[in-house]
């Protein structure tokens, strides 16, 4: 399971 690739995910539609 890699979850972060999700967090760098929700990270990168954080960051717009």
């Amino acid at each position: 399971k890699e979850v972060n690739v999700e967090i760098k995910k929700l990270t990168a539609h954080a960051t717009l």
